[in-house]
């Protein structure tokens, strides 16, 4: 929405994990550690825009590996494609390219990518996205490779990780009562939007539901949910999906029943040869 201060505009994830006691304790919870010091985490969140516009929402530094930590309200196949770019970034970041010369071998610190999902379409307690399921060739053992351990946090899911990370259970009854109140919402102006969501606010302090974060950073919350929720850019994506979908299937269709040639294609799109044989290589959904 144009009245969003940038600014100040953030996910709600990052904004109650971006402080190192409770992203001490979202880690803990995960990795069954039992960390005390949280001047122990060496965060290195990628703060500027790395492919049209995204941004990671939280990267850090502990036990000698590198955390990669992302929060999704909707399944993203291409997940494990933004992994690749965020940790390629971060690995560009901490080793020069003169170290690359050097004949003695750089000690990577290993990666740990964690997707926490609390969207409304039903999903197992965990999943993986992989980087080599996105590939037109399938091999067992690709040269290379990124997976994304998807973890679901709506509530009645991990109930365990929940009870071990306080924050996060709040988190997940924030989002679902956030959601289930914008969810009714749909075509309402802005002001009544803001209504909306300052009285979600309000319920969930009064039922300390991150309470002390959402008395101190109230305005940034309803900016960032506002944001999240601009029904300019849903309404523009869900055009765009449909549209990508439509077009794409009528090439195909006119391609199998002959109707156009490759070349055709090709001079009425201006895509490459390679886009189009992905384009018309049958894909495992």
């Amino acid at each position: 929405m144009n009245s969003v201060n940038h600014q100040k505009y953030d996910h709600v994830f990052k904004i109650v994990f971006g402080n190192r006691e409770e992203l001490l304790s979202l880690y803990n919870a995960l990795a069954g550690t039992t960390h005390t010091d949280p001047e122990e985490i060496t965060v290195n969140t990628l703060e500027d825009a790395v492919f049209i516009g995204i941004k990671n929402d939280l990267s850090f530094i502990i036990d000698s590996r590198l955390n990669l930590f992302e929060h999704q309200s909707t399944i993203n196949p291409n997940i494990p494609l933004r992994g690749l770019y965020y940790l390629s970034d971060i690995y560009k970041t901490m080793y020069s390219g003169t170290m690359l010369h050097s004949t003695k071998a750089i000690r990577l610190l290993s990666p740990r990518f964690i997707v926490f999902y609390n969207g409304k379409e039903e999903m197992p307690d965990t999943f993986e996205c992989k980087l080599s399921d996105m590939f037109i060739n399938k091999e067992e053992h690709p040269d290379l490779d990124v997976t994304a351990h998807v973890i679901n946090i709506n509530p009645g899911h991990n109930e365990e990780l929940l009870d071990k990370c306080g924050k996060l259970r709040e988190f997940s009854v924030f989002s679902a009562k956030m959601r289930e109140a914008l969810d009714e919402a749909r075509g309402l102006s802005k002001e009544d939007l803001e209504k909306i969501v300052l009285k979600v606010i309000d319920s969930c302090i009064e039922e300390n539901i991150l309470a002390d974060i959402l008395r101190k950073e109230r305005v940034r919350v309803m900016d960032s949910v506002l944001a999240e929720f601009d029904i300019d850019d849903f309404a523009k994506m869900t055009y765009e999906d449909g549209y990508d979908f439509g077009y794409n299937s009528a090439i195909l269709s006119l391609y199998s029943d002959g109707v156009i040639s490759k070349e055709e294609i090709i001079k009425r799109t201006n895509l490459s040869e390679f886009e189009l044989d992905s384009l018309l290589t049958p894909r495992e959904i």
